[in-house]
């Protein structure tokens, strides 16, 4: 069976972790405008959905640590085939 390499393994655990943070956002965006709807002035709506808050920042931020150690997929080719970036004068 093969295994995918590290690089590919980071990219697509980057990707799932920033959609997961996408999708936990945009549940609590919604719940904070549905609830600010509902609450009376001068309560927070954001204090029941704080944890889920807190969740989607730490998977960004999760995915931006990741998108460091990913490879460029453009480079990695030209090195395999051995060019280089320097232009001949």
């Amino acid at each position: 069976m093969n295994r995918p390499d590290k690089a590919a393994l980071i990219r697509w655990t980057g990707r799932l972790t920033l959609a997961a943070a996408l999708l936990l956002g945009a549940y609590v965006l919604i719940r904070f405008a549905i609830d600010s709807s509902r609450l009376p002035d001068g309560v927070c709506p954001l204090t029941r959905s704080r944890p889920i808050a807190y969740t989607a920042v730490g998977l960004s931020l999760v995915s931006l640590i990741l998108s460091f150690f990913e490879k460029d997929p453009k480079k990695t080719a030209r090195e395999q085939t051995g060019e280089n970036d320097q232009e001949v004068r």
